[in-house]
């Protein structure tokens, strides 16, 4: 399942990003907390430049759950394919 290792890295340490994080918005890449950001877009930006093409989660860190939506890179041109 993609974003696997990130998705059960969220849920395992959800309290304490509540704790220290509620309301910003997390990036995580493998089982490993990269960065807390304000905006959803100053962290799809930073995952850009950390991780390029590779998959990487962004989560709002609030209380009640969200949906959870999926912009590969190269669909929102970000990234371009070239031949």
């Amino acid at each position: 399942m993609p974003l696997e290792k990130e998705l059960a890295y969220f849920a395992a340490h959800r309290e304490e990003l509540l704790a220290a994080h509620e309301g910003q918005f997390v990036l995580i890449h493998g089982d490993q907390l990269a960065g807390t950001y304000t905006t959803d877009r100053e962290a799809y930006e930073a995952g850009l430049k950390l991780f390029g093409n590779e998959p990487f989660l962004i989560r709002s860190v609030q209380r009640e759950e969200a949906e959870v939506a999926h912009y590969p890179a190269l669909v929102l041109g970000v990234l371009h394919a070239h031949p």
